[in-house]
């Protein structure tokens, strides 16, 4: 049997190894991509309540006049809620849709909240610009929450917590404020701190 040699040289060596490290680097960059588009959306998505009150002021911070408009949001947890009482939903949060039903001009401004604190039942409302930018937060009670009590056999009261999936909340922004956008966020103990979840965004006009 023949034996074919072949030869390798320099050159050779110096080509396959500039073509080994080149796709390597274009595998690393995809990945690299990929790990920042990931970490965009989870940045979006989900946030640190204190990483956002320590950069974002509060509505009621950018009140230049001494009015506002109130913008009335009408939230339906699912696509074919129609109201009633459900127990407590589960921990991941489920498909939401918001509209503005109405608005007004109104002679007051958001208070301010010296000491935030969160739970929760609130909401963290942020107002947006037409290019993105964050204008400030505002706190709302979460308007799905019932809480009942009935007796239970010994005449003791049991509480219970409900979620309404159709409801309605109010979102005071200061008159001078250019914004364009709300996003709604819910809240979620982390065993250490809070952060905010994205529940979904709706357009507004002043």
């Amino acid at each position: 049997m023949k034996v074919v040699k072949t030869k390798i040289t320099a050159a050779s060596m110096i080509w396959l190894s500039c073509w080994t490290v080149t796709v390597w680097c274009a595998i690393g960059l995809s990945v690299g991509a990929l790990s920042s588009r990931e970490a965009f959306a989870q940045t979006v998505n989900e946030r640190s309540a204190s990483q956002v009150f320590s950069s974002v002021p509060q509505l009621a911070e950018t009140a230049s006049t001494p009015s506002s408009t109130e913008f009335t949001i009408r939230w339906s947890v699912n696509a074919d809620a129609v109201g009633g009482v459900a127990p407590t939903p589960s921990s991941s949060p489920e498909p939401s849709k918001f509209e503005l039903v109405a608005s007004r001009l109104v002679d007051a401004v958001p208070p301010l909240e010296r000491d935030p604190q969160l739970s929760s039942d609130v909401l963290v409302i942020i107002a947006l610009d037409a290019d993105g930018a964050e204008l400030g937060w505002q706190q709302v009670k979460d308007p799905r929450v019932v809480r009942a009590e009935e007796p239970g056999p010994g005449g003791t009261l049991t509480g219970q917590v409900l979620f309404r999936p159709l409801t309605e909340f109010v979102v005071s922004v200061p008159i001078g404020v250019s914004v364009a956008t709300l996003r709604v966020y819910q809240t979620r103990w982390t065993g250490q701190s809070f952060a905010l979840v994205l529940l979904g965004s709706v357009a507004v006009t002043p």
